[in-house]
């Protein structure tokens, strides 16, 4: 499977100009090609003992007549005129489809669509130079070399190198072409040495394993992930990943509030104010994602799971507010609207969405569990109950006494549920609670018994102001204050 990945580039004035240079004289080979192609449309890519001409021989004449002109290597020009003939391709393709749905119709005695019938006057010519960027296309791997750091690329027979912004390394990619693009935002008559360009990479990633052929022999093949607020992505193995400054974001949108307190609607000092925040905001999503990419790869490289579970949420209902209507108004909306930031600010839904999109480029496949009760379930007897979850990151079993974090509980949890299921939906058994507990009542799936209940009581006595703790008739007195710290479980009373 092939996937194309974008990266930004360091700027550097030599590098510009050389890549400005060879995507001038590869355009001009594709405009040269698509003039060869618009006279003779059934012309050969290359020529053959039954093709002796060809577009390549007439690229090779192009290049002897216009030494001047065509002042680059012969794979520029030759990648050029394959790109012209590729598109010519398309268009007769797209044209014979035409053809035959018109055909079809009128054999049906039906009207031909308008988008059909109408006149298509616009070749090759028109449509391959109309708004095409000065773009550069290696597609030979053997003219491109990664460096040892592997944040530099190097083209042996261009005469540049790129080295990549950021963290951003080639070192997992299997790559298979490369293609320099110039930034939008600068004008195509910049000069060739102050170009700013992006490297959009070709690379092959193995296929997702399909579910039905994917061996999971225990849980510890599944990776766990659960959201939150505070921790943006706890999983299973003890890690986390965090992308930065989603604390200062409720500060720099308080900060513009009272910037545009003092100017005018509709006034140009506000647009300009509210343009420079876009931006701002742009740049801070931009800078997020990168940074929660780079930590989910390194996460996922390390642990090399079969298989990564999530939760199933629905971030939309979650962020609902609480105001309620004029006969009935809502109870804490103050509290909820607070919450609602908060989670606007942890981007749950996007770091779920970019814990998949990188799963898959490993080819690792992703699940989805039910949420209800993972933070309250003990991952190592199975009682659920609300009063395991003390706070927003304490977890202590009332029943077996497990203390850790509750963000790695509720990722056991869900990586428990992802097997269980797999073990229902695989292989038709039940895996027994103390191997993977899940807290669930009955299995949703209905394909397996429902694991044993353990007898516990639901309604716990929980007197205020201390922290005695009653369940099956065990007493344990008052708990020493403990400083919960990130991964597993940490202590056990």
């Amino acid at each position: 499977m092939i996937r194309t990945l974008k990266f930004a580039l360091r700027y550097h004035p030599d590098n510009s100009r050389a890549i400005g240079y060879h995507a001038t004289q590869q355009n001009a080979a594709y405009n040269h090609a698509v003039d060869v192609l618009n006279r003779e449309p059934e012309l050969p890519k290359r020529s053959g003992r039954n093709h002796p001409d060809a577009l390549n021989k007439r690229i090779t004449a192009w290049r002897q007549a216009n030494p001047e002109k065509a002042d680059a290597p012969y794979y520029i020009h030759q990648q050029g005129a394959e790109e012209a003939w590729e598109a010519n391709q398309r268009m007769r393709n797209a044209r014979e489809e035409r053809l035959e749905r018109v055909s079809q119709a009128i054999a049906d005695g039906q009207e031909p669509k308008h988008r059909d019938v109408r006149p298509h006057r616009r070749t090759l010519t028109h449509r391959s130079r109309k708004r095409r960027p000065l773009s550069l296309t290696i597609t030979d791997r053997r003219l491109f070399k990664v460096r040892d750091d592997h944040q530099s690329l190097i083209s042996r027979q261009c005469g540049f190198t790129v080295r990549l912004r950021g963290n951003h390394t080639l070192k997992w990619l299997d790559i298979r072409s490369i293609r320099l693009v110039p930034v939008k935002k600068y004008r195509p008559r910049t000069p060739l040495n102050r170009r700013h360009y992006c490297l959009h990479v070709q690379v092959a990633v193995p296929e997702p394993v399909p579910l039905e052929e994917l061996d999971v022999s225990c849980p510890e093949d599944v990776l766990g992930a659960d959201r939150g607020r505070k921790n943006h992505l706890a999983l299973s193995s003890g890690q986390r990943a965090h992308h930065p400054g989603a604390k200062k974001q409720g500060e720099r949108r308080r900060k513009h509030q009272r910037h545009l307190a003092g100017k005018p609607r509709n006034s140009k000092r506000r647009q300009h104010a509210v343009a420079k925040h876009r931006e701002r905001g742009r740049r801070y999503a931009q800078h997020r994602n990168q940074e929660m990419r780079r930590q989910i790869r390194e996460i996922l490289l390390e642990a090399q799971p079969k298989m990564v579970a999530v939760e199933s949420l629905k971030c939309i209902s979650m962020m609902a507010s609480a105001r309620g209507t004029a006969a009935e108004p809502g109870k804490n909306v103050k509290a909820k609207r607070k919450l609602n930031q908060s989670l606007a600010e942890a981007a749950i839904g996007h770091v779920g969405k970019l814990l998949r999109e990188e799963a898959a480029k490993l080819g690792i496949p992703t699940v989805s569990v039910p949420p209800q009760g993972t933070s309250q379930t003990c991952p190592r007897c199975g009682d659920r109950h609300p009063s395991n979850r003390e706070s927003q990151a304490v977890f202590r079993c009332r029943n077996c006494g497990l203390y850790a974090h509750a963000d790695w509980t509720a990722a056991v949890i869900i990586r428990n549920r992802a097997y269980v299921r797999h073990c229902e939906w695989q292989s038709g058994y039940t895996p027994d609670v103390l191997t993977a507990p899940t807290g669930w009542r009955e299995q949703p799936s209905g394909s397996g018994p429902a694991q044993p209940s353990l007898g516990l009581e639901l309604s716990v006595f929980k007197p205020k102001g201390t922290a005695t703790i009653r369940s099956s008739g065990r007493v344990r007195g008052p708990r020493p204050d403990r400083r919960i710290q990130s991964g597993g479980p940490r202590r056990q009373n």
